[in-house]
């Protein structure tokens, strides 16, 4: 029952075998895998495969040998002896291919290993606890290059420490790649693999405490912190912060020249006297969970110019303009209060001997037009003079 469906037809490709036995100085290895090679589009991968039994021997059937060949390779799990390729080659990129002819068997791929060789280590942060999940990847020298070995790359596991065993005997160099909460690095605190040294390893041997410490990275500035405002006595200056690639949070610091200004720790700042004539800057710290902070200056601003005196009210004359009362000068508004003031009185234009901020009306000055010129001055001022008339006559 069912469906008939003519015309889905396959033609089905005679394929090899390919056979051999894999053995070391002492007699047959068993459980070594061999695995035959097909390279594709995006790379060589073991296609076929086959585990040899006690007596060292493997066979691989149905083998389509593909149009650009094939290549063998021989890959023990015991941590003991080095993997290998056809022909002795152990750098599966100078690897010989090979090609077979379709349904025939190719007998006697035979291979004979040696021992190989083992490094150990442990992978901390900056407290000494344990790295997991950190890629180890060894490289090894050839063509006149290193060259990244993925078939020994391994991890740290859940504690932080590794092990690379059965590696062929030759120079390595490794790269510790952890995930993004750390700055990888190549052994030994090296920033390339052209820079990192060399470690070897022989037939046999077994490398230990090929550590490394990984460090969390540190927050980079991209653009630097700015001043806004023209620099004056006892006007407040505000701080960009910039940019950076993380920020949880800002600290600043004021500079007054070289010297750091104490209390100024804030992104605003208004400069007083003992900073005129020197030039500012704010150096800000950027933090962020995860990171080491980093401290970015500004660019230093133009020195420090007096400030102005400002009012919110205009200065007058307060009292009755009559004799034998005072009148007085009233400065409220004044921004800032002045640290000295001066005064000349004048009655119908004439000075008179009066210099205080009071000025007691006699009968001389009946019906008098009275008016007083004050000059107000205060550190990194800027001095500033006034001219204040009473409103009315003096009245007798």
């Amino acid at each position: 029952p069912g469906d008939n469906s003519p015309g889905i037809d396959f033609t089905l490709l005679p394929g090899g075998a390919i056979s051999g036995t894999v053995t070391d100085s002492g007699g047959p290895l068993d459980d070594v895998q061999v695995c035959v090679y097909v390279e594709f589009s995006t790379g060589w991968e073991c296609w076929y495969g086959d585990t040899t039994d006690a007596a060292g021997d493997y066979r691989i059937p149905k083998v389509i040998p593909p149009a650009s060949g094939y290549r063998v390779g021989f890959l023990p799990d015991d941590g003991v002896h080095a993997r290998q390729y056809l022909n002795g080659q152990s750098v599966f990129d100078l690897a010989d291919d090979v090609a077979f002819s379709e349904d025939t068997e190719m007998t006697g791929v035979d291979a004979t290993l040696v021992g190989g060789g083992a490094i150990h280590g442990y992978i901390a942060d900056d407290q000494q606890m344990g790295l997991g999940n950190v890629l180890v990847v060894p490289y090894r020298f050839y063509g006149g290059a290193w060259h990244r070995s993925d078939e020994d790359v391994t991890d740290s596991g859940n504690s932080g420490f590794y092990d690379l065993t059965g590696l062929p005997a030759d120079n390595y160099r490794l790269e510790f790649q952890p995930t993004a909460a750390h700055v990888g690095e190549f052994w030994d605190n090296a920033t390339s693999v052209d820079d990192a040294d060399t470690i070897t390893v022989t037939a046999g041997s077994s490398l230990t405490d090929i550590d490394a410490v990984l460090d969390i990275p540190t927050i980079t500035n991209t653009t630097p912190p700015t001043v806004i405002g023209k620099p004056k006595v006892g006007v407040t200056l505000t701080t960009s912060p910039g940019t950076w690639s993380q920020a949880d949070s800002f600290a600043y610091q004021w500079f007054a020249g070289n010297t750091p200004i104490g209390g100024a720790t804030k992104p605003v700042f208004a400069p007083t006297a003992a900073q005129r004539g020197k030039s500012l800057r704010v150096e800000v710290t950027a933090t962020a969970a995860g990171f080491h902070p980093a401290t970015q200056p500004s660019a230093s601003t133009a020195t420090v110019a007096k400030g102005k005196f400002t009012t919110s009210k205009n200065p007058k004359l307060k009292g009755k303009p009559k004799v034998g009362k005072k009148i007085r000068v009233k400065l409220a508004g004044l921004s800032p209060m002045p640290s000295k003031s001066t005064y000349r009185w004048f009655v119908n234009g004439k000075a008179i001997n009066a210099k205080s901020a009071k000025l007691k009306l006699t009968r001389a000055m009946a019906g008098a037009k009275i008016k007083v010129k004050v000059k107000v001055t205060a550190p990194g001022y800027a001095k500033r003079r006034f001219t204040i008339k009473l409103g009315d006559r003096v009245a007798g």
